[in-house]
């Protein structure tokens, strides 16, 4: 049964997201002149993130595998990942599978205004079971559930700190400080794209301001108007293994008939 959890309100850093993979250009509602406009508050990059994602829900199949500094292969997992971040409440589920197709666990997750709504199951056949915390890694990868469920951008608050270039982009570097702070996660960086507001690195910070985990897109492709990451590398910078997740895959679905009314269709902030 489902439960809501405040603690898990808290969803780490992300990336990994399998996630870059919803940035379009198609949907895309702003692209940020400096000459034309003021340079927009942390908030409102990230508002304008979520924006970015397409309206419909999105499928996406992926492969992760974690390696070690001498790219030896330790863990490989098949993922199968449905976002739908433009209903209301948004909403994602996560289906993980082992090297062989055997189911591993799944996880549904609603965001809501006080936390987030989570029902986990775990096994083969998965059945209902306790609810990992969001920090811990999926099955020994270097990406956690809370990277999966791009919880970042839900976060409260963020600071605009300047512009730098990521993979020849121009990208605003945004300081989000986690809400309810641990010793390994206190605070992420996001650098997000000017133009497409895609995220394009993250870094999570420990209480002491150390890094200890880095999200790199490492190449995007354009399907039916979609910028996808469908090359994505977390690294953990204290352990020194690297997992990659691979975009095998994306479709855009039509959303149900019996969701329609719950849907965000209504005129966003530039009345669009």
């Amino acid at each position: 049964m489902k439960s809501l959890s405040f603690r898990h309100r808290v969803l780490p850093l992300a990336a990994a997201a399998v996630l870059a993979a919803a940035a379009t250009a198609a949907a895309q509602t702003y692209r940020f002149d400096e000459d034309d406009e003021p340079i927009p508050t942390g908030p409102e990059i990230l508002a304008r993130a979520r924006q970015a994602f397409p309206p419909h829900p999105v499928a996406i199949t992926a492969r992760l595998e974690r390696r070690t500094e001498e790219a030896e292969p330790v863990r490989t997992l098949n993922a199968r990942l449905r976002m739908d971040w433009g209903a209301l409440p948004p909403t994602a589920r996560f289906e993980i599978e082992d090297a062989f197709g055997s189911p591993l666990a799944e996880m549904d997750i609603v965001y809501l205004p006080g936390g987030a709504l989570i029902d986990f199951r775990a096994g083969d056949p998965p059945e209902p079971a306790p609810t990992p915390p969001m920090e811990a890694r999926v099955f020994d990868t270097d990406f956690t559930w809370g990277d999966l469920a791009l919880g970042f951008l839900w976060w409260p608050g963020g600071e605009m700190r300047g512009f730098q270039s990521r993979r020849g982009r121009r990208c605003f570097v945004v300081d989000v400080q986690a809400p309810e702070p641990t010793e390994a996660q206190a605070s992420v960086r996001l650098w997000i794209d000017a133009f497409a507001y895609a995220l394009l690195q993250a870094e999570t910070y420990d209480a002491e301001g150390e890094p200890v985990r880095r999200l790199s897109v490492r190449s995007l492709r354009r399907v039916d108007g979609l910028w996808t990451a469908e090359d994505l590398e977390v690294r953990d910078l204290r352990r020194r293994t690297r997992t990659h997740l691979n975009v095998r895959s994306l479709e855009v679905l039509a959303p149900d008939d019996e969701a329609d009314g719950d849907r965000d269709n209504g005129p966003r902030e530039d009345g669009t």
